[in-house]
């Protein structure tokens, strides 16, 4: 839970001025009582303080912290922006309850605003995420489906290319290889291989493993070695460890 923090703490910078992030350190110092130090990066690198926030309930507590310090020190846009971020974060180190709160947060404040369509969509599709990521497959369709229909209308290549690749993943994750296969080739038609290079590289490497659990080896190797390439590419040497791993 230190790294989350961590992470977190290193991008607050960018949303709050020198005088509002002080505030903000003092405030954080108090609540957790714990003897004063000079700022929050400081304690988090204390070993007193890693049990303050090792457990789900107190990440939890200061996620609540730090939403309405910002909603009453940020602008509305910054806000919106920090809570993307935020519900990020959390579902990719697992506070799914964390996380499923802050997108349902974005959803009551966009579903009737017409100007937060994409905001709308993108905290649908998270939710579809982090469904399937419970394996409770149906509400993640339900919630990735309504996304697509926004993504639709508002012609937003990018946000049906990421709700069909999760499709993909469910349909994978379910065991109907033919089915994944399908919604990772829809995914790819709706990129720019040029453009959208990373999510290009990641679903042709979602499809080198559905064929290769299909024996379609030639076509498994096909696609692992088009995703290596982009990868490469970018440097992006996470991606590149999960292909050749």
């Amino acid at each position: 839970m230190l790294y989350n923090i961590s992470i977190i703490e290193s991008v607050l910078k960018e949303y709050f001025d020198s005088k509002r992030f002080e505030e903000y350190k003092k405030l954080l110092s108090s609540i957790t009582k714990k003897e004063k130090v000079k700022n929050v990066g400081d304690k988090l690198k204390d070993l007193s303080l890693k049990n303050d926030y090792d457990s789900s309930s107190s990440y939890n507590s200061y996620i609540e912290f730090l939403l309405t310090y910002s909603e009453q020190n940020l602008s509305k846009t910054k806000y919106l922006e920090l809570l993307l971020f935020l519900g990020e974060v959390s579902t990719i180190k697992g506070e799914l309850d964390v996380s499923s709160r802050i997108f349902n947060k974005l959803i009551d404040f966009s579903i009737k605003k017409e100007k937060y369509k994409n905001v709308l969509a993108f905290a649908l599709m998270s939710l579809g995420d982090i469904y399937s990521r419970q394996a409770e497959w149906e509400k993640s369709k339900k919630y990735i489906n309504k996304a697509k229909n926004i993504y639709k209308k508002e012609n937003d290549y990018n946000g049906l290319a990421k709700c069909e690749n999760l499709m993909g993943t469910i349909f994978g994750d379910k065991g109907n290889l033919n089915k994944a296969h399908k919604h990772f080739d829809k995914s790819l038609n709706y990129l720019n291989p040029k453009k959208d290079k990373t999510i290009y590289g990641m679903i042709e490497t979602n499809l080198g493993v559905v064929n290769n659990i299909l024996q379609n080896f030639d076509e498994a190797y096909n696609y692992y070695q088009r995703a290596l390439i982009i990868f490469e590419k970018e440097k992006n040497y996470r991606r590149i460890a999960e292909v050749t791993g």
